[in-house]
């Protein structure tokens, strides 16, 4: 089987081109082989599965009365931090989720609790959402 040379043109950082042959085994400075129309349609029909219709709602509870924050439905285990009051001993939203444990109280967050902590409520979290 004799092997096609391919001319690639290239661009230089000046703006200038210059042209390089390759072999079928060489493609654009990837070391694998040249691909073909039957790996590209394999590569087509192995596609991610689409997202599912609805994702679940997260539960925002406020925790120990110092930390506002949401627990994943995926996540049961991991409090995402939102808002901590750092005088009563709050956690810190960027050292990320925090764990608790049967010792901490949760409580569902109110519309009293996201204006304490200063954060905005998700639009329909405490009102129904209105149709168009």
């Amino acid at each position: 089987m004799a092997t096609a040379k391919h001319v690639h043109a290239k661009k230089f950082s000046t703006g200038r081109f210059f042209a390089t042959r390759h072999e079928d085994t060489m493609w654009s400075g990837w070391h694998g082989p040249h691909p073909t129309e039957e790996s590209a349609r394999e590569a087509a029909s192995e596609a991610p599965p689409a997202p599912p219709d609805v994702v679940p709602e997260p539960i925002y509870l406020v925790k120990n009365g110092h930390t506002l924050g949401y627990v994943q439905p995926e996540a049961p285990n991991s409090f995402n931090v939102l808002h901590g009051s750092p005088l009563l001993g709050g956690h810190d939203w960027k050292n990320g989720p925090v764990a608790f444990g049967p010792s901490d109280k949760l409580v569902p967050a109110t519309l009293d609790d996201f204006k304490r902590f200063r954060v905005s409520p998700p639009p329909g979290l405490f009102t129904p959402a209105v149709a168009p």
